[in-house]
């Protein structure tokens, strides 16, 4: 099981490196960069223990915005995760285990979807973690920082468990 120092001392670095390279830079004032969000995402995921007795299949949905789709996949692709692109109309069939939820993917519809199929929705914006739309979103805290926000209820709704070493470092929606 991971504890929860390398975690933090992990997210320390991965802060400190962003701020120096200037990879913080953002295309809103809310988005981490997508390749530091699949690279957040790639570590959070390791703390899902659904995903340790199943093979993890990422799904990037997207509804019209599939150039904003490609950027995800080539972005999960450089940290070593295969992805498929999946239209919001084709997710409910998808074989995956973690959906990845572009902007104009994240809907209620997209909601139910990944729920009733045991998917784990991820995203990039810490509002649809809050209203729950996503489980989890990593996002560009008030500081600048790279943080975590866990929808608990999304998460068990999906189906999903994840560790206690990275609900500590995450702010957690009940």
């Amino acid at each position: 099981m991971a504890s929860q120092r390398p975690l933090k001392a992990w997210l320390l670095a991965l802060a400190t490196t962003a701020g120096l390279l200037g990879v913080a830079q953002v295309a809103s004032a809310e988005d981490l960069p997508v390749a530091l969000q699949a690279v957040l995402l790639k570590k959070v995921l390791n703390y899902d223990r659904t995903l340790a007795q199943k093979k993890l299949k990422l799904a990037v949905v997207h509804k019209a915005s599939e150039a904003s789709a490609a950027e995800v996949v080539k972005a999960f692709e450089e940290v070593g995760i295969t992805s498929e692109v999946v239209t919001l109309a084709k997710l409910p069939g998808a074989s995956a285990t973690v959906a990845y939820l572009v902007a104009d993917a994240t809907t209620p519809e997209a909601q139910a979807a990944c729920k009733s199929a045991g998917i784990l929705a991820v995203g990039g914006v810490e509002a649809t973690a809050d209203s729950g739309l996503v489980a989890v979103a990593v996002t560009k805290r008030a500081d600048g920082r790279p943080g975590i926000v866990i929808n608990l209820p999304a998460v068990q709704a999906s189906g999903h468990d994840l560790s206690s070493d990275l609900l500590k470092l995450a702010r957690v929606v009940h």
